[in-house]
């Protein structure tokens, strides 16, 4: 986890994303009393609440009291809201801006006019709510776009084509080949399975881990 990053206009570059950042949100009061600690060492996840954020366009966290908090994507006719959201590419990451519009600690830290948040970031909000950045990951896996159609694979060479499937990384975009055993081609010139995909930890092009299966990139520890 890094500490806040303010950013200037020009370092913005706002667009869709293709990955889904959200919240695990959780109570701070307990029995009336505020816990300034709750969520360093919080509950996993299925004692918290998921509040995903579109992946484009702009959004906005809304705080309702005691009722858990929202992201909604219009203009909030309820609740006071706590900021502006939007997912965006940021040094060749995606990440989660967020514009406060009313009283925001992160990390225990007052927020500026615009932050990037990272997964295991934690926000504070209308004192009562503790906001666990995350973001869940839904691996794309089966045949390719036309956009994709004839482009290479940067492990094996191949290039795909219509009956290809390809595995698309949410950070970037690269594409690789990500069969199974029911999808054996001769493709790069043999019978062999073409797992390129599979045989990664990482992407060859972004640091974003190889997920195959949908999964949270974070959830606040057990």
């Amino acid at each position: 986890m890094e500490s806040q990053r303010v950013l200037s206009n020009k370092e913005l570059i706002v667009g869709p994303t293709g990955l889904n950042f959200g919240f695990f949100a959780e109570s701070a009061v307990h029995d009336g009393q505020a816990d300034n600690h709750l969520g360093e060492t919080g509950p996993g996840p299925t004692d918290l609440t998921w509040l995903e954020v579109p992946a484009e366009g702009v959004s906005f966290l809304v705080a309702a009291g005691t009722d858990t908090p929202r992201v909604v994507s219009g203009q909030p006719i309820a609740g006071v809201q706590v900021g502006l959201l939007e997912s965006i590419r940021y040094e060749q990451q995606l990440r989660l801006l967020l514009a406060p519009t009313s009283a925001v600690r992160i990390n225990g830290l007052a927020a500026p006019p615009v932050v990037i948040l990272d997964p295991g970031d934690r926000l504070r909000i209308a004192g009562d709510w503790l906001l666990h950045v995350a973001r869940l990951l839904r691996p794309t896996i089966g045949p390719p776009s036309p956009d994709y159609v004839g482009q290479e694979c940067p492990i094996c060479r191949g290039r795909f084509t219509p009956q290809t499937v390809v595995y698309i990384c949410p950070q970037c975009g690269r594409g690789y080949h990500c069969e199974s055993a029911t999808d054996a081609t001769d493709e790069c010139g043999d019978a062999e399975l073409l797992e390129c995909a599979r045989m990664l930890s990482v992407c060859a092009q972004c640091p974003q881990p190889v997920v195959l299966e949908e999964q949270y990139d974070y959830v606040p520890r057990d």
